[in-house]
């Protein structure tokens, strides 16, 4: 159980994805106006003691907020570039509840991504829009065949529509804003609440998962599944 510096619980904290590097895990707060990334040394789990587990939910162990640092939008989605060496955040902006790439939805300012360096994020930090709407989940990577870089967003629209997955090439630039990274881009369907995402160290692999299962009324399962890169940006030319 994750606990701030006083070994209290962040009440009401959604831990929109996770990034672990170097030995330290990153997690985003995304409640309203909080803009912060909690940091966790996973060398640093303790142990609660039974006379004292009722105090922390019964959970048996803790890990102890190490430091917190703010970034300059929404912290709705992480993840990690290892070819750049940087952190990937985005923000979740409602538009839909249905699929659509109408410009009132894909042109919004609030579409909003952002890299930084760990260590040097508390500069200002250059946001990147607009994107796609809806989005729940990005990576960003070096195609080992082709050495473009390329940016995968998700897009989750409610329980009953399918989700979709953007892919977009940006071997030239890693910010857009100005509406170009909207120009150039693939999308494929994919089941109900496609969320988080994760590009392996060799870039190989994408792993991604959904979020609705049947206690939330879906009749699809909670999956987590894997897709070669290769596959996926080699299907067919970007439109």
């Amino acid at each position: 159980m994750l606990v701030d510096k006083n070994y209290k619980t962040f009440k009401g904290m959604h831990a929109g994805g996770l990034v672990y590097i170097n030995g330290k895990l990153h997690v985003p707060d995304t409640r309203k106006g909080k803009k912060v990334i909690y940091v966790f040394s996973l060398d640093k789990i303790k142990k609660i003691p039974k006379n004292k587990k009722s105090l922390f939910y019964n959970y048996k162990y803790v890990l102890q907020e190490e430091r917190s640092y703010k970034v300059s939008i929404k912290p709705s989605f992480m993840s990690y570039d290892y070819d750049k060496n940087k952190v990937l955040i985005g923000e979740f902006n409602k538009c839909s509840n249905k699929h659509t790439d109408s410009l009132k939805c894909t042109l919004n300012k609030n579409n909003r991504l952002s890299w930084y360096t760990i260590g040097k994020e508390n500069k200002k930090l250059a946001s990147c829009a607009p994107y796609f709407s809806e989005m729940q989940g990005a990576v960003s990577f070096k195609d080992p065949v082709s050495s473009q870089h390329f940016l995968f967003t998700t897009s989750s629209y409610g329980i009953k529509n399918e989700s979709h997955l953007h892919i977009t090439n940006i071997s030239s630039a890693e910010c857009y804003t100005d509406g170009s990274g909207m120009t150039n881009y693939r999308e494929l369907s994919y089941p109900p609440g496609l969320e988080d995402m994760h590009v392996s160290k060799d870039s190989k692999n994408v792993w991604m998962l959904t979020e609705f299962g049947p206690n939330e009324g879906s009749k699809n399962n909670r999956v987590v599944f894997t897709v070669k890169t290769e596959k996926l940006v080699s299907l067919s030319p970007l439109k």
